[in-house]
């Protein structure tokens, strides 16, 4: 009687702990991301974050559309990741190079690695880009 109690003491203790363990898990998985915005002209839509092999978060990902109105030379996108206590924990950025008016560009932004453990949310920081050079022979002049 005194095993036959013994297990089922230690298997209702094995239920509990996955089910703990189990409500903490969705709750760490659930990553709150930006909605979609445009700042100064690029459009801005963060899709999802993603796990380096540890389990920490180490991007952000998702799509940019350049609504400037003008081609690109460059573009970076920054993102902030916060923790539990909305304390800022680190920066992810996405680069590109040449990108041409009304262009779609699926970025993925990069914490610093390995990642980090605790992110809660991720919030749009700001944009930061460079217009391209007018085409060679095209004239410049006001009138």
């Amino acid at each position: 009687m005194c095993r036959v109690a013994s297990l089922a003491l230690v298997s209702f203790a094995s239920i509990l702990a996955a089910l703990g363990s189990s409500s903490c898990r969705s709750n760490y998985d659930h990553i709150g991301v930006p909605p979609p915005e445009t700042y100064h002209g690029i459009h801005v839509r963060v899709s999802g974050t993603e796990r380096g092999p540890l389990g920490q978060f180490h991007a952000v990902h998702g799509e940019a559309r350049n609504e400037t109105g003008a081609a690109l030379s460059s573009c970076e996108l920054r993102f902030i990741g916060l923790d539990f206590s909305a304390e800022k924990i680190g920066t992810a950025v996405a680069r590109c190079g040449a990108w041409s008016a009304g262009g779609v560009w699926k970025f993925r932004a990069a914490f610093p690695v390995p990642g980090v453990s605790d992110l809660r949310d991720v919030t749009f920081e700001g944009v930061a880009y460079e217009l391209a050079p007018p085409p060679q022979g095209a004239s410049s002049s006001s009138r």
